[in-house]
């Protein structure tokens, strides 16, 4: 594929400005015309080159090719997101746990609700 996949592989300008109201494909021979009528009733009959005519060499397979490529590649994004999120949450797990852990530690080292600023009086 190309790097200019995104781009149109042919574009026409047609006078006028009008909305394409009516699309019609004729076949004869080696040409095929594209007729279309605007809404000012006007007729624009147009020759489809002949790159547009006839698919290039392999391009069935390539595609297929290429469809597959990116539905594995959408699978794998899916499944790293899940995996990303399972990690993100088993980490703040770990940091809750941590935290909790810690505070008990101090708490519990001088007893419950004992200041140690008051002192033996």
């Amino acid at each position: 594929l190309s790097d200019r996949s995104h781009e149109p592989a042919a574009s026409f300008t047609v006078v006028g400005g009008a909305a394409v109201t009516s699309l019609s494909v004729w076949s004869g021979g080696s040409n095929q015309l594209l007729a279309a009528g605007d809404e000012l009733g006007v007729l624009h009959v147009l020759e489809v080159p002949r790159n547009l005519r006839r698919s290039p060499h392999a391009e069935k397979a390539a595609m297929l090719a290429f469809f597959q490529r990116e539905t594995q590649r959408v699978a794998y994004v899916q499944q790293r997101t899940e995996e990303r999120a399972l990690a993100a949450d088993a980490e703040e797990k770990a940091k809750a746990d941590a935290a909790a852990a810690g505070q008990d530690v101090a708490g519990g080292a001088g007893g419950a609700g004992a200041d140690p600023a008051d002192g033996d009086e």
